[in-house]
C-alpha cells in the first residue's frame, strides 16, 4: 500500500509540475470579454504586453524573475491555467 500511494504521489507531481511550468506553451487560449486587448496593452510586464493569445497566459501572480504576470487581470477573471491544473489534479 505505501508503495502505491508513494508511486502515485510521484507520478502527479511530476504531470502537475510539468503542467505548472510548462502549461502556458501548449494550453490554448483564446482573447475574450474579460482579458480584452486594452488590458493586455496596459500591462506593466513587457512579455505580457507582446502576448499573441494564442496559448494560455500563466496563471502564477509574479513570475520566477519577480516581475508581474497575473496580478494585473485578477479583478478581470480567475486563471485559467490554475484552472486546467486544478481539472487535472481532480482528474488524477
Amino acid at each position: 500500500m505505501c508503495k502505491h500511494i508513494l508511486g502515485m504521489s510521484f507520478y502527479q507531481c511530476i504531470i502537475l509540475f510539468f503542467f505548472v511550468f510548462n502549461g502556458p506553451n501548449f494550453i490554448p487560449e483564446e482573447l475574450d470579454q474579460y482579458i480584452t486587448k486594452d488590458l493586455i496593452d496596459s500591462h506593466p510586464n513587457e512579455q505580457v504586453r507582446n502576448w499573441d493569445g494564442q496559448y494560455v497566459l500563466s496563471g502564477m501572480v509574479k513570475g520566477l524573475d519577480g516581475q508581474d504576470i497575473y496580478r494585473h487581470f485578477e479583478n478581470a477573471t480567475p486563471s485559467r491555467h490554475f484552472t486546467v491544473i486544478f481539472n487535472l489534479f481532480v482528474f488524477l
